[in-house]
């Protein structure tokens, strides 16, 4: 009797409770794997949705993980119990996964990049022809067109959180030093076409109306081309009227154009994650291209004036270019702009980023417990710059008082003009 061939996609849990969103990379693996052999058995199991994995159901079975840096311990974790259980094997996928490979030939096989191409392809011929798995798959990036869909089931476990990604773009050009997203996904912004993710959303029952769904849209400098705005007016007609809450991750230049604004007011209710990152621009110039000569206040400013345009604006702390009194001069900048929301994040040296190489070239980092690499805590030794342009040093104790009053004073400040309150939360 010939055994069910089974696949478990699992996504850990992260230490912080942070990213509380759908998992695109599972559903694409989801879908991939069942267009390659439809009568595989599919399990997405999010722990943050469904606890602990249960490791005991693995016996035979393909056991793929996706991680992020601060997941790595816990998905390292998991892939040794299930092989302990019987698993036929594991399979690790995702930003950390691809560019610390070396890192997990103990417990498992990795699938470096993404996943089209033939790669995962050849991760499921092998398992179904119980073949040992190969150390390392890797296919380079390539286009975004016909993507196939997840089967239903797949798009159950989707329903079930609030957030619901959608896979529209990868890529990034702005080739920032603290970012690893271009290093995976190429420096370039590959899009998927219009008419395929109008059929996902439709198959998702995403644009039905649903005011408890919000829909991320995973490009990471979203309305930086045409084809953004084209999926903003295919969506605007699809609804005819109809309630729909949208995310996405924008730059100061896409909300200089008028006609984008415009659109995107249009459009449902949206949220816009702005990736303004620091009010020092031109330490910030260094760090991250295409930001000089945009005016941030003068940008939040024009915002304001759309009413069903929320603003998130996205902070980050830890640079050696800021000052001393950076966590008062960065209250101060979120009161100039008055946005409806804020992440603040500490600048954290990812594995492969620029800032990370730069990090420990002078052995500032103090560790590598992986767990903590989730933008809440301080890893590495901060210094600021002096009124003489030296470099000072700050203890890690008095940076995370520094960080956690900015915290709670920017939540109180932002309760005060804030036009939605849901949104009044520093994160």
């Amino acid at each position: 009797m010939v055994k069910e061939k089974k696949l478990f996609l699992v996504y850990p849990t992260f230490p912080s409770g942070l990213f509380a969103s759908v998992s695109p990379g599972l559903l694409a693996v989801a879908a991939h794997a069942a267009q390659y052999n439809p009568g595989l058995m599919i399990k997405i199991w999010d722990e943050r949705l469904d606890g602990a994995f249960e490791v005991d159901k693995v016996e035979g079975a393909l056991v793929g993980i996706s991680a992020m840096t601060a997941q790595v311990p816990r998905a390292k974790w998991i892939a040794a119990r299930a092989k302990e259980a019987g698993a036929f094997g594991v399979v690790f996928g995702g930003i950390h996964p691809t560019i610390c490979p070396e890192e997990f030939r103990l417990y498992g096989a990795v699938l470096r990049g993404e996943i089209e191409g033939g790669s995962l392809v050849q991760v499921l011929a092998d398992y179904e022809h119980g073949r040992p798995l190969a150390l390392e798959y890797y296919t380079p990036v390539g286009p975004l067109e016909s993507l196939p869909l997840a089967p239903p089931e797949c798009y159950d476990y989707a329903a079930r959180v609030m957030d619901n990604m959608i896979s529209d773009a990868r890529g990034c050009p702005l080739g920032c030093s603290y970012c690893s997203i271009h290093i995976v996904s190429g420096t370039k912004i590959r899009h998927r076409p219009v008419p395929e993710i109008m059929l996902e959303l439709k198959t998702r029952k995403l644009l039905e109306g649903n005011p408890n769904i919000q829909v991320t849209f995973t490009n990471d400098n979203f309305g930086a081309s045409p084809q953004d705005r084209t999926l903003l007016q295919s969506v605007k007609a699809e609804l005819k009227g109809r309630a729909f809450r949208w995310f996405v991750q924008i730059g100061l230049r896409s909300l200089t154009n008028h006609n984008f604004l415009e659109l995107a007011n249009s459009v449902g209710q949206s949220k816009l994650a702005v990736g303004v990152e620091s009010p020092f621009r031109d330490g910030l110039s260094l760090e991250k291209k295409g930001i000089k000569g945009i005016d941030p206040a003068r940008v939040f400013e024009k915002i304001q004036k759309y009413p069903n345009i929320r603003t998130r604006l996205l902070l980050m702390l830890g640079f050696d270019f800021e000052p001393s009194d950076a966590f008062e001069q960065m209250l101060a900048f979120i009161k100039q702009i008055q946005p409806d929301g804020v992440y603040i994040s500490i600048l954290t040296p990812f594995p492969g980023t620029k800032i990370g190489a730069k990090l420990e070239a002078e052995e500032r980092i103090f560790h590598k417990n992986w767990a903590h690499y989730d933008t809440r805590h301080l890893v590495f030794e901060r210094r600021y710059t002096k009124n003489d342009n030296s470099l000072g040093v700050m203890s890690h104790d008095e940076f995370m008082t520094g960080f956690n009053w900015l915290v709670n004073e920017a939540e109180l400040e932002i309760k005060k003009w804030s036009r939605f309150q849901a949104e009044t939360q520093v994160l």
